[in-house]
């Protein structure tokens, strides 16, 4: 079975309209599969913990969204676990899948994921960081603070803030450095 933890949000809605094609494409092909809606912040990765908790055999959950939906995922996964990662780019620069090589067309993507032809072992990074606590996140190709999200939002409606020279959103340089981002 295949457990999908879709970010509809992604790429400014692109990871629900993503989602769609792939939903129906899994429909047709009677797959077994079950979605999980990450509505907000932090949920992809409470999703993944809990489909990974205390599970001894192989399972394949697959992500999509953008690069951060990925980090997300990576970053809830219990690593003691036996894990296959798919990844189904829905985002707006989609660079952790071009640094895989991985198709853009999400009906590829699936069909790699259905008959890999190969695994890849993935390296990630860890951010460590807190002052009374030490915490710990993973994360793969980059750490983002959800300035792509942050731009989605307050993008007028209609307009795509990937697209470049479309939309472009200032911040205020002490509020990045401060470390406390009000948009």
């Amino acid at each position: 079975m295949y457990c999908f933890i879709i970010n509809p949000c992604s790429g400014c809605g692109r990871g629900l309209r993503v989602w769609k094609k792939i939903e129906q494409q899994l429909m047709c092909e009677g797959a077994e599969y079950r979605a999980f809606m990450a509505e907000g912040p932090g949920q992809a990765s409470k999703i993944a913990g809990e489909l990974t908790k205390g599970r001894g055999t192989g399972q394949t959950i697959v992500v999509v969204g953008a690069d951060d939906t990925f980090g997300e995922v990576l970053d809830g996964l219990n690593l003691g676990e036996n894990v296959t990662l798919g990844y189904i780019p829905a985002g707006s620069r989609k660079d952790l899948a071009r640094s895989l090589r991985l198709p853009l067309n999400s009906r590829r993507c699936l069909r790699r994921i259905f008959s890999p032809r190969q695994y890849r072992c993935l390296d990630y990074g860890l951010l460590t960081y807190g002052e009374d606590s030490m915490r710990h996140r993973r994360f793969a190709v980059s750490a983002g603070m959800g300035l792509t999200a942050a731009a989605c939002k307050s993008a007028p409606e209609g307009i795509s803030a990937a697209e470049p020279g479309i939309f472009k959103t200032g911040l205020e340089l002490p509020a990045v450095c401060s470390g406390e981002l009000n948009i």
